[in-house]
């Protein structure tokens, strides 16, 4: 995976709104109980300090110069209640299994996932403290280096925002 020169631009800026997509629907396999035939998929999109959007949609990742037609915020809080409004960009990373899913990790643990699973999209706001010790040997890739690496060692040294 190369690194995409336009999110070079991604560390240091600042989260200040969360927005959701355009929601599309599509024939999917129905899996009783769990999901139906019909799975939707909504890109997650973030807004950053310099007006830019940053569009998730796994396993693509684009820089637009604004939101698409359609897009509403998004309210997504962790387990403590927090938005990740106001935060810092650290890194865009992806898993080197090719698993479709994308991080935009944030500072203090932080992190918006978007990936696909049964039914459509997930979005979700955590922290990487509410992440077991197996979850951290998983290896992923920084869609902004194209370094590779495990969680844990991504971890133990995370890239600084610039300006810190």
């Amino acid at each position: 995976m190369c690194p995409h020169d336009g999110l070079r631009s991604l560390p240091g800026q600042t989260v200040v709104e969360i927005l959701v997509g355009p929601v599309e629907a599509a024939e999917g396999i129905e899996m009783p109980g769990i999901a139906g035939s019909i799975w939707h998929y909504a890109d997650l999109l973030v807004r950053l300090g310099d007006g830019r959007v940053l569009s998730l949609g796994p396993p693509r990742s684009d820089l637009l110069n604004g939101a698409p037609p359609g897009a509403s915020s998004c309210r997504l809080l962790d387990a403590t209640g927090q938005s990740g409004i106001g935060k810092c960009v650290i890194d865009l990373l992806a898993p080197a299994d090719g698993e479709p899913s994308l991080y935009l990790l944030l500072e203090e643990g932080s992190y918006l996932e978007h990936s696909y699973g049964p039914g459509g999209s997930r979005h979700i706001l955590g922290n990487l403290r509410e992440w077991d010790a197996a979850d951290f040997r998983e290896e992923v890739v920084s869609r902004i280096s194209g370094e590779r690496q495990t969680w844990e060692a991504f971890m133990a040294s995370p890239p600084e925002p610039p300006g810190s």
